[in-house]
C-alpha cells in the first residue's frame, strides 16, 4: 500500500519537473495557442529556436517558442500573394548573408522556364518588394524557386484567368 502511495505521489512531481524543464529550453508547451490572432499578411521571417521558419514574432510565440531570431532559417525564403493570381504576383525575397546573388526561377509543371532573374543581396538580412506580372501566363500550376549557391527554396503557385 505505501508503495502504491509513494508511486502515486511521484508521478505529479515528475509532470512538474518535465514542465519546468521544458520552460527553459525552446519551447514552452503551456503557450501554445491554437488558432493565434496573427497577421497573416505581416511576412517578417522569424528563425525559431527550433530551427523552423515562422511567418512572424506572433506565429512563434504562439507555437510556444520562447526564443527567435529576426530573418529566416534558411539562406533564403520567400513568399507571395495573392494565390491563386490572375494579374500580379507580389513576392517578398528575404535573405540573410553577406552580398550574394539570389536567382529567382519560376517554372511550369512541364519544366519550361517563364521567369529568371537575378537578384543583388546587402550584407545582413534583405528584404526586396517584387511585382511580377504573370497575367500573360496560361492557367496552370507553376514553380517558384528561389536559390543561392546549392541551397534552394521552392514554393507553388495557381494562376487562373478572370473572365
Amino acid at each position: 500500500m505505501r508503495n502504491l502511495l509513494l508511486s502515486l505521489l511521484s508521478i505529479p512531481l515528475f509532470a512538474l519537473g518535465t514542465i519546468a524543464q521544458t520552460s527553459f529550453g525552446c519551447v514552452d508547451s503551456l503557450l501554445i495557442v491554437v488558432g493565434p490572432n496573427c497577421n497573416y499578411a505581416d511576412y517578417t521571417p522569424t528563425c525559431g529556436c527550433d530551427g523552423t521558419t515562422y511567418r512572424n514574432q506572433c506565429f512563434a510565440r504562439s507555437n510556444g517558442l520562447l526564443q527567435w531570431l529576426d530573418g529566416p532559417c534558411e539562406l533564403v525564403d520567400f513568399d507571395f500573394y495573392p494565390n491563386p493570381v490572375a494579374y500580379d504576383l507580389f513576392l517578398t525575397l528575404v535573405t540573410k548573408f553577406d552580398e550574394t546573388p539570389v536567382n529567382l526561377y519560376i517554372y511550369d509543371l512541364d519544366g519550361n522556364l517563364y521567369y529568371f532573374d537575378n537578384y543583388q543581396t546587402n550584407a545582413g538580412i534583405t528584404r526586396q518588394e517584387l511585382i511580377l506580372d504573370v497575367s500573360l501566363y496560361e492557367r496552370g500550376i507553376y514553380i517558384v524557386m528561389a536559390q543561392v549557391g546549392d541551397y534552394f527554396t521552392i514554393k507553388k503557385f495557381v494562376k487562373h484567368t478572370i473572365e
